[in-house]
């Protein structure tokens, strides 16, 4: 499950520019069902940093997150 959860963060990353804040994010994930609760902010001018809580069939894993804004 690691690499469907790697690439929901990515996109997040992508998107988080300009959506700075918190997040939950529900849906299936290569058919397991997975709640996320994610935490993004500007680390500066064009970088972001976070922190996604993910609830999933498989227990709980937390993953950061950064990227270009």
């Amino acid at each position: 499950m690691r690499f469907p959860l790697i690439f929901v963060a990515m996109s997040l990353t992508a998107l988080a520019g300009d959506f700075a804040g918190k997040w939950t994010i529900e849906g299936e994930i290569a058919g397991h069902i997975v709640n996320m609760n994610c935490t993004v902010e500007k680390a500066d001018e064009s970088k972001i940093a976070g922190k996604c809580q993910l609830k999933g069939s498989e227990g709980t894993e937390s993953v950061a997150i950064a990227g270009d804004a």
